[in-house]
């Protein structure tokens, strides 16, 4: 099995939209205490070398913030 890359992206923004209390293990994008602010259209992109590189986005919908601490994991399923 060849070995592929993992890259996930946010789209344009002010600094403060960028990935804080956030971390990428394998293909999960996972993103701690998530606030209104961090809503936005997100773009996961996979490529191993072979062929043009798999992009896929979803947006995310940020309605309200408790006070409770909530978290967001987004991944990507790769079809073999």
């Amino acid at each position: 099995m060849t070995p592929f890359l993992i890259r996930w992206t946010k789209t344009a923004g002010s600094a403060s939209d960028r990935f804080q209390d956030s971390s990428v293990f394998n293909e999960t994008l996972r993103i701690s205490n998530i606030q209104r602010h961090q809503g936005g259209r997100y773009y996961c992109k996979a490529e191993n070398g072979l062929g043009s590189p798999a992009i896929k986005s979803i947006r995310v919908d940020v309605y309200f913030s408790s006070g409770i601490q909530q978290h967001l994991e987004l991944r990507l399923l790769l079809l073999q």
